[in-house]
This record gives structure tokens, sequence and C-alpha cells, in this order.
């Protein structure tokens, strides 16, 4: 029983437990809400999170290829409304997986991010160029594979429009990309398709453009195409001859032929070129200008370049035991061969088997290989040279036309590309350049080497320009092995006949070297 002073001080305690009770309820409900919102924060940056992952590329932070086709397939439905174009350039970065293999993916990542960077540049000039212009065009830029790279073009654009994207494109990846202590150089193949012309739907627009791509791969790569319907053949035909040619090997159906090369001087043999030729057993010879960039682009390169090594290193050995003179004979060494680690140990391999002295090869290595990677390049070099192999740079004026990087490099001389020796005794330019060429070299200690003399006037064109040797078929077309060896055997007994009649060795041209 309570008594009235109790009551009384219950009744005086009640509001407080009152109020008590309900700050611990606004206390739960506050928490509650902060749970809840905090749950969702979670939440709303989980889904952002997957979002990125599901639509965004994670190395460069772009648009990946799954966010780029539903962005394409908007825009052909917009386009198909409204009666308006719809343009995608596409972009492979060649030869792209020499950079994962000589430096590791970590700079293959960087080059990409640079790469993404610049792109995301000529956009936004592009933007910029149409707003100014009163236009209004929808860009946007997407990686949808390892090296690829995609630009969905919209709005009001026409082809031109998307051509000259293309090209900015192309001229804005010339500059070297540089990454760390190196300077990378990534050149870029790029296919244009149009819609509703190449395609009204999204698998068949891009389809189309990867084929306009690959064209321009097979035209020598570094430049744009626009899908044209005869393309799909070609690749077509790509891919079956590509298959053929991985057989080639196994049914001996390459083999290797030597040119000469003659020093302009004395008009002698002084080495060769081992060249290869590929007789098709159905569609008879193929030139190297179609299955050699064939082979770089499928990774058939390495074996073929060893085959090639091997079947020269055999060759030299077989025409010592035969008693023949020997002269230095040119391998051509491809980008990928260079830049691998066990080129050295697979040429020395080679040489001590065969019981030869490797001073007898000549690499060639093309001047895009070279500049790839400057700093690699040097030490490749250094390694090289410390066997006592000679290297030379191919097609030189073709790629970077770098002058200035030659005194970087332990090099024994540069060949002149044939296309500025084609027109050289009628075109003053050409000459212009290979003179400019030969002092630059000779400046350096280089000796030059001319390729595709054909016609008496290019040679009197080189001589009086200082050039050291050339090669073409004013002198010999490529020749089979045991060809070979009888123009090596009549060179040997001429240069013995000249020594011993102490005749002009000038002569020796004219009855010893150029062909029947």
């Amino acid at each position: 029983m309570v008594d009235s002073q109790g009551y009384a001080a219950a009744v005086s305690l009640a509001p407080w437990v009152l109020t008590i009770a309900m700050l611990t309820v606004v206390a739960a409900i506050v928490a509650l809400a902060v749970l809840v919102t905090s749950r969702r924060r979670r939440e709303a940056a989980h889904r952002a999170q997957l979002n990125r992952l599901a639509y965004f590329d994670t190395v460069t932070a772009i648009p990946n290829r799954h966010y780029f086709m539903r962005s394409l397939e908007h825009a052909i439905e917009h386009a198909r409304r409204d009666r308006l174009h719809v343009g995608i350039v596409c972009i492979d970065l060649d030869q792209f997986k020499r950079i994962n293999d000589t430096l590791g993916h970590t700079a293959g990542d960087a080059c990409l991010k640079l790469v993404a960077e610049r792109l995301k540049f000529v956009l936004a000039e592009t933007r910029t160029r149409q707003t100014l212009a009163g236009r209004e065009a929808i860009l946007e830029l997407a990686r949808i594979g390892g090296d690829e790279f995609v630009v969905l073009a919209a709005g009001a654009v026409g082809e031109r429009d998307v051509v000259e994207i293309a090209e900015s494109v192309r001229a804005a990846l010339t500059a070297p990309l540089r990454y760390q202590r190196h300077d990378l150089v990534v050149t870029p193949s790029i296919g244009v398709a149009m819609c509703p012309r190449d395609g009204d739907e999204p698998n068949t627009l891009l389809r189309n453009a990867d084929i306009a791509l690959y064209e321009a791969k097979a035209c020598g790569r570094n430049q744009h195409r626009v899908y044209e319907s005869r393309m799909s053949e070609r690749v077509h035909d790509r891919v079956r001859l590509e298959s053929d040619l991985r057989g080639a090997l196994e049914r001996h159906e390459l083999e290797v032929h030597y040119q000469a090369k003659i020093e302009l001087d004395g008009l002698t043999l002084v080495g060769a070129e081992a060249l290869l030729r590929w007789h098709h057993p159905e569609r008879g010879a193929i030139s190297p200008a179609v299955f050699v960039p064939l082979a770089e682009e499928s990774g058939l390169i390495l074996d073929i370049d060893r085959y090639v090594a091997a079947a020269v290193v055999e060759q030299i050995a077989a025409w010592r035991a035969q008693g023949l003179p020997l002269v230095p004979v040119a391998i051509n060494l491809s980008g990928r061969e260079f830049s691998g680690t066990d080129a050295v140990r697979v040429l020395r391999q080679l040489a001590e088997t065969a019981g030869i002295e490797l001073s007898l090869l000549d690499l060639e290595i093309t001047e895009t290989a070279l500049m790839s990677n400057v700093t690699d390049a040097r030490s490749s070099l250094a390694a090289l040279k410390a066997l006592g192999l000679r290297v030379s740079v191919d097609d030189f004026g073709t790629g970077y036309s770098s002058l200035g990087y030659l005194k970087r490099f332990a090099l024994d001389a540069i060949k002149i590309d044939r296309s500025f020796v084609r027109d050289l005794d009628r075109n003053p330019q050409d000459r212009a350049i290979c003179r400019a060429i030969i002092a630059m070299a000779h400046g350096l200690g280089v000796r030059v080497v001319a390729e595709g003399v054909e016609r008496e006037a290019q040679l009197e064109v080189l001589r009086a320009e200082g050039c050291d040797e050339a090669q073409g078929y004013y002198f010999h077309r490529p020749q089979r092995a045991e060809v070979f060896a009888a123009t090596l055997q009549e060179a040997g007994l001429l240069a013995d006949a000249a020594q011993l009649a102490a005749r002009n060795t000038a002569g020796i041209h004219v009855e010893g070297l150029r062909p029947a």
C-alpha cells in the first residue's frame, strides 16, 4: 500500500521518466535513420562501383565495349528516326604487344592511359570546331579491346567529318609517348564505317569498321581506310592465307634466296641479303609484301625469323665446306625478335653449331623497330655488337627519319629505301634526300647502302653522291642458294685474276657481276 507521500513523489517523477523514455525512442529512431541512410549510401556506392565496372574501362577510366554498344544502338535508332548519319572510327595500336613483351604490362597500361588522354584531347578539339561552325556533334570514346579504341560520331556529322577525326587521331599519335625514361612510338591503324551505308545494326557496323582497320594494317599501318564492300572478301582471303602460312614451314614451301650487295667504289661483291620466298602450291609465288605483314600480325614472324636465321647459318657453313669465298649475309630481323630477350642466345647457338663466325652475319632492323623504344634498342644493339655481328637499319627514310638518333646507336650501315632510289636520276628532290642521308651517315661513321638499283643512271648518281654499296636488279635478282654459290665462285675468281693481272676492278662489273 503506497502512502500519500510516496504517491506524491512518484507523481513528481513521472514527467522526467516520460521525457527520458521519449528521448530514448527518438535516439533509437535517429540511430535507425542514420543506419538506414548509411546503408543506402553504401548500397549506392556499391551500385556506382558495379556500374563503373560494368560500363567503364578499369585502366583508362573511359567507357568500355558494353557502354559503347549501348550508345551505338541508341545513336543508330536516333539517326534512323531523324535520317542522320552515324560514323565509327576503330583505332588499333600497331605492334602494341611489343611494349608489353619488352617493358611489362605496367608500361603497357601506362601507354594505354596516355593514348586515351590524347584521344580525348582530339575529340575535345573536334567538338570545339563543330560548335564554332554552328553544328552539334555527339562524340564518344571507348576502349573495346586490349589495344583497340573506338570513337562514336553522331548528330550533325558526315563522312568527311569522320575521316577528319581519323586523320586527327593519326596525327595525335605520331609523337612518342613518354613513359619514365622511355620514348614509346605507337602508331595507329584506323578503320572508318558509316551508318546507314555500311550497316544499320551495331554489330554489322562495328565489324565493317574492323574490316577497314585490317585493310589499313595490310596496306602498311599508320593510316586510315574507309570501309568498302570489296574489303570483306580480301579479309576472308587473308584469313585463308594465314592458315596456309602456318603450315608453309612444315611443308617446306618457304625458301631463302640471296641478293648480292655491291661496293660502288670498285663494283665488287661485298655481301648479300637473305630474302624469303613463298611458293604456294595453288597460288604460286606470293610476295613478301603480302605474307610478311600477315606473319607479323599473326605472331608467326618469330618462327619465320628463326627459320631464316638457321637456314642462312647452315648455308654459309655449306659454302665454306665447298671452299667458296664468303661474304657477310644480311638477315632481316623483325621488331618482335629484335626486342626479345633470347635473340642473342639463339644466334650464338646457331653459329656455334654450324661452326661459323658471327661476323659473317649482318642483321637488318627496320627504322620503326629501332625507334619504338630507343633506350632498349641501344642495349639490344650493344649485346648484338658484342658478339661481332654487323647491324644495319633497313628501309631508312620511310619511318621516322630521325637522323639525330643515329648517333645514339652502334650501327654499321643504313639502307636507303627503294622509294627514294626509284626516281633518283629523274627527281631532284629524291636526289637531295639521298645526298642528305649519305652526308649525315658518313659524318657519323656509318656506311650507306641503296636498295632497288635497276638502271645505270641510278648507279651513276649514287656513285657521284658517295654512296658506299647498292643492291638491285641492275646487278642481280635474288638467287637460290646454288645459283648464288656460282656468283660467289665467279666473284672470287675474278678478284684473284684482278690481283694477278693488276686489272682495273671496274671491269669486274661488266663481265662478272651483271647477270647474262
